[in-house]
């Protein structure tokens, strides 16, 4: 019992000297540049996958019309990523180059106020920015993450003083409303949260007159102003593909099971998903996923205590409604990662350095098993950056470049290419064409200065991306008739499925020839430092029949 004792209070010694430990503000530099050089590193070697494309293409083709009005109903995200890539994009800079450099600063912004702006403990500084989510799904992989990433960021650098200064607050919201979709929920919660702290002990009328006399009212009637702005540019139109199908309400619970109970094991050290997918295969009844949930309720009561304790409890409104929408809505592999800038910021804002792990109030216990699971989540995120950042290097992320390669150094581009088309379904037995839904079409056009796919969006030069549109009745059919019109395609790009579908829909691209591989393209998305390989593959007409 004595040995153990002892055992006991050594182990205790070296928490609280973790948890103690600071590094002069030179290091903390240092260890900032680290972050970056690394991030530029790994993303050298990164092949741009399909949103990473799509976001480039549409900056490409689209005019500045498209971006504010048209683009933002099919895709579902304020137009400010592809204002951003517009000026790299018309100034003819280098695509890969400029989707990594545009990325890089905005994750090393959002670094850069972790480590010098907030009163988070100097272990916390250290590792956060190394983590999984913001160093390589969110660093390495371009996308309008790293601009959530520095808005949750300037949120919580400028939440203490949000009264006193609430137009820095405020523009802080309003970038993050300007992220994305989830990005102005958040926010909106945020306000609200921001508001019932500003009525705090008041009654409704005295509120009210101190609310309408303050700067914090003008900031919030202007967010609202630009959240109702923002909510009409992105409502869908009736053929938007994202809207096209109805979900089903197992699904929908399966869903919600996963958000709630779930989602919080994975946002920290979980691997309950172990792929950048979304939901619709997700089996909630697997018994292994108790792990996860008692690791979920770990985490709750963490942040239920944290809360209290600051008296903060409103902040945990986020993280009980964020989870309904990522349910009903969409969610997928990289949506995890939100929760994890979500709680980043909640401890950035009840952090002040002395009590972000102070738990003496609740027993010695408590307190060491609380430092002891930030040390564990610090060391397994860490662990699937550098497992993920190795898979980077030493293999193929995405098969658009290698393809696009290929095409160019057999010249193939000038014959007539079809890109893999979806045709569906209806429940009717009708079918509907998802018009030129293709991954591969779209990463290998960020390579290429014209439209190389005579069926892709007909060819036309300024619609070199994925449109989103869902063709029916008559509009389908004008597309099945020009696609057959065009003839028949001497290669075709990408991995089609060649089913009964595709026979009934266009007979010679199933039944009237043979098409034979010319190069199969493997390549590996990378999730949490596992892999799933995949093919593209390109095929080309061997015989055509009389």
């Amino acid at each position: 019992m004595v040995g153990n004792s002892v055992l006991l209070s050594r182990l205790c010694g070296l928490l609280d000297s973790l948890y103690k430990f600071e590094i002069k503000k030179t290091a903390k530099y240092i260890i900032w540049g680290l972050y970056a050089v690394l991030l530029a590193a790994v993303s050298y070697f990164h092949e741009p996958w399909f949103d990473e494309a799509q976001a480039w293409q549409i900056a490409k083709s689209a005019s500045l019309y498209e971006l504010f009005f048209v683009v933002p109903h099919y895709e579902g995200h304020p137009p400010l990523w592809h204002l951003v890539l517009f000026p790299f994009v018309k100034g003819g800079m280098p695509y890969e180059f400029s989707l990594s450099f545009v990325n890089i600063a905005f994750m090393a912004a959002g670094s850069f106020l972790i480590m010098f702006k907030t009163k988070l403990p100097d272990a916390a500084k250290i590792t956060l920015s190394f983590t999984y989510f913001l160093f390589y799904q969110y660093g390495v992989i371009s996308r309008p993450y790293s601009m959530m990433f520095l808005a949750f960021m300037l949120c919580a650098v400028n939440y203490r003083e949000k009264n006193e200064k609430p137009v820095r607050m405020a523009l802080s919201l309003a970038f993050m409303c300007l992220t994305s979709a989830y990005g102005l929920a958040i926010a909106g919660l945020i306000c609200v949260v921001w508001l019932l702290e500003f009525k705090s002990k008041k009654s409704f009328g005295a509120f009210v007159k101190e609310l309408v006399k303050s700067r914090v009212f003008v900031c919030m009637a202007g967010l609202l102003v630009l959240a109702v702005l923002l909510v009409v540019m992105m409502l869908p139109y009736p053929d938007t593909y994202a809207v096209s199908g109805g979900r089903d309400a197992g699904v929908i619970a399966g869903n919600l099971f996963y958000t709630y109970l779930i989602l919080p094991a994975d946002a920290t050290i979980g691997t309950a998903l172990t792929n950048d997918d979304n939901l619709f295969e997700y089996n909630s009844v697997q018994l292994s996923n108790l792990v996860f949930v008692i690791l979920s309720a770990v985490v709750y009561l963490w942040m239920w205590i944290m809360a209290k304790k600051k008296g903060k409890l409103l902040l945990l409104l986020p993280f009980a409604v964020m989870p309904a929408l990522y349910g009903v809505v969409f969610f997928g592999g990289h949506h995890i990662g939100i929760t994890t800038l979500n709680l980043i910021f909640f401890a950035s804002v009840c952090s002040d350095s002395e009590t972000v792990c102070e738990f003496r109030k609740y027993g010695s216990m408590a307190h060491y098993f609380t430092i002891a699971g930030a040390a564990v989540f610090a060391a397994v995120q860490i662990f699937w950056s550098a497992s993920s950042a190795v898979m980077e290097i030493n293999r193929c992320y995405a098969s658009g470049k290698a393809m696009a390669e290929f095409i160019k150094e057999n010249n193939i581009q000038y014959g007539y290419l079809l890109n893999n088309v979806e045709i569906s379904k209806e429940k009717d037995g009708s079918y509907f064409h998802h018009i030129n839904f293709s991954y591969t079409a779209v990463e290998t056009l960020a390579y290429f200065d014209e439209n190389i796919y005579d069926a892709f969006n007909r060819g036309d030069d300024r619609l070199m991306y994925n449109t989103h549109r869902t063709l029916r009745g008559e509009a389908y059919d004008d597309e099945y008739e020009y696609i057959k019109s065009v003839g028949i395609p001497d290669y075709v790009i990408g991995a089609p499925t060649f089913g009964d579908s595709y026979g009934e829909y266009m007979d010679y691209l199933y039944e009237d020839y043979r098409l034979v591989s010319v190069g199969d393209f493997e390549y590996g998305k990378i999730f949490k430092g596992q892999s799933i390989t995949a093919y593209d593959i390109i095929y080309r007409v061997e015989e055509i029949p009389d």
